[in-house]
């Protein structure tokens, strides 16, 4: 079976993702499998990331589909100058947490808290299904809210864990920050991670 995203988790466990599965295994220092995770409430796993942390909750994120009228948005084709479809489906990233025993604990829709707008006609191609935020890392960040990064907003969104609010945006159209001596900014980041108190890196 295909596998992507090896890598050591933060209890110590590997973790990679089985593309025909849709689904994330654990293995032990044997490399046995020895669990595994998925999204639920019909979500599809989405296979960029999973985070679990040492306490063993485990963050991961799927997407969910909605449809839109997308025709006022001239934004989509190779020229980035045709309207959206009218009925099409766009694709949104959705948190879900999981405590030790595998409990959904805290669940997350971008659907809810984005604007369509908020995205980079540059990703856009298919006027009838959208690929919109295009979510690609999640973090546990060290105050126990949320790091989201989102490639096709080219933004990355701190989310309050106690209440779903966002508290900051880092990037993109919605950009809350002052970038020192960069004109050009991120685009199309991957790998959020909090590496100290003070930093954020990502790739």
């Amino acid at each position: 079976n295909p596998a992507i995203d090896f890598k050591i988790q933060k209890n110590g466990r590997m973790s990679y993702f089985n593309i025909n599965k849709s689904t994330s295994f654990l293995m032990d220092s044997t490399f046995t499998d020895v669990d595994s995770i998925a999204c639920v409430n019909g979500f599809t796993t989405d296979q960029h990331d999973l985070q679990v942390s040492a306490e063993n909750h485990y963050l991961l994120f799927g997407k969910e589909s909605r449809y839109m009228n997308l025709s006022s948005y001239h934004w989509f084709g190779f020229s980035h100058n045709q309207p959206g479809g009218t009925q099409a489906e766009v694709i949104g990233v959705v948190i879900q947490e999981f405590d030790e025993n595998k409990n959904l604990v805290w669940e997350w829709k971008g659907h809810d808290h984005y604007q369509f707008a908020d995205v980079d006609p540059v990703y856009l191609l298919n006027a009838n299904k959208v690929d919109w935020t295009h979510a690609n890392a999640v973090e546990f960040d060290q105050d126990g809210n949320i790091l989201l990064s989102l490639r096709h907003f080219n933004e990355i969104t701190k989310i309050d864990r106690t209440t779903g609010n966002i508290l900051w945006r880092l990037g993109g159209k919605q950009n809350q920050f002052t970038f020192l001596n960069d004109t050009i900014r991120f685009s199309g980041q991957h790998d959020i991670r909090r590496a100290s108190p003070t930093t954020v890196s990502l790739f």
